[in-house]
């Protein structure tokens, strides 16, 4: 049986579903120093948030980046726009993976009103410091990000069932 959606991600499948103009920019790029290194982002492909990410609802406004750091190229930086020191690293991961179900990934489409064909999943990520030495890698996969890549909308969805770790260790 199919979750029923809340009263918050219906507003955010019905905000998802509204024509929003593009943001709009004076500058075509904009290099900021991250807290990963610096980075060149295109202001072109900004991505809105309309409701902000999970407690930071006041930021609405990201753009994806390359990582500075080679060792750390299958990650991306969610860069913010509204704040350059706010910065996130996130997984890219394909709709069709080993992670989420895709009966989920359906789910979560159906809710928010994107199109399969227009789906980007990004997973934040979370490094913590071993005592021991090292670092621990891990991943949100109950509350992925979901973007509308033809709209260049995004929201965080919170699955509403605790199948699927806070905090996933990657290998």
């Amino acid at each position: 049986m199919l979750a029923q959606p809340n009263p918050s991600q219906k507003a955010a499948r019905a905000f998802m579903q509204q024509e929003h103009a593009p943001l709009e920019k004076a500058e075509e790029s904009l290099t900021i120093t991250s807290r990963f290194g610096e980075v060149t982002v295109s202001l072109k492909n900004a991505i809105a948030f309309p409701q902000g990410l999970l407690g930071l609802p006041q930021f609405k406004s990201y753009c994806l980046a390359t990582m500075p750091n080679p060792k750390l190229g299958h990650f991306k930086l969610l860069q913010s726009l509204d704040d350059t020191e706010l910065s996130f690293a996130v997984l890219p991961i394909e709709p069709e993976n080993a992670l989420i179900d895709a009966a989920d990934i359906e789910e979560c489409c159906k809710v928010n009103g994107v199109e399969r064909q227009n789906l980007g999943l990004l997973l934040v990520v979370s490094v913590q410091r071993q005592v021991t030495g090292g670092n621990k890698i891990t991943v949100n996969l109950r509350a992925p990000i979901v973007v509308d890549t033809d709209r260049k909308l995004a929201l965080q969805y919170v699955f509403p069932h605790n199948k699927y770790q806070i905090a996933y260790e990657l290998n």
